[in-house]
């Protein structure tokens, strides 16, 4: 075997254990937001604000800009014991929409809505919600 033919094996065998050790599949917009609702009906906030950028947009229902502003709106409904179900969910990119149902803790409808988030790199990026009357 040839140094050229050696070289080319160690650079495929390189190649593909630096791509096993340290790449990951782009973060399905779908399972963030379900993981972010998850972690926010179980009253984690430190799970739920993983998902987020620290430089997070929340527009529409709220009008938020950075993490530690939307931890404390969210702690206030984790505060609450009100529950959100999210259903329909649809990907779109790097884009999810999806609609939302806001529970009292006694199991009342609170609020109803869609709500689309924004990933990149695995974080929550732009949070837009329109509540319905």
């Amino acid at each position: 075997m040839n140094i050229k033919n050696m070289l080319f094996i160690l650079c495929v065998i390189l190649a593909q254990t630096l791509a096993a050790c340290g790449a990951e599949a782009p973060a399905d917009p779908a399972a963030i937001a379900q993981n972010f609702y998850k972690a926010v009906n179980e009253g984690d906030i430190d799970a739920a604000m993983a998902l987020v950028a620290d430089d997070i947009k929340c527009r529409g229902s709220c009008y938020i800009t950075g993490i530690e502003s939307l931890r404390a709106y969210i702690q206030g409904g984790i505060n609450a014991n009100g529950k959100t179900e999210i259903s329909a969910l649809k990907v779109e990119g790097d884009t999810v929409t999806y609609n939302w149902m806001a529970y009292s803790k006694e199991g009342f409808l609170e609020a109803r809505g869609v709500e689309t988030l924004q990933i990149k790199d695995g974080k929550i990026i732009l949070m837009e919600s329109q509540a319905f009357q």
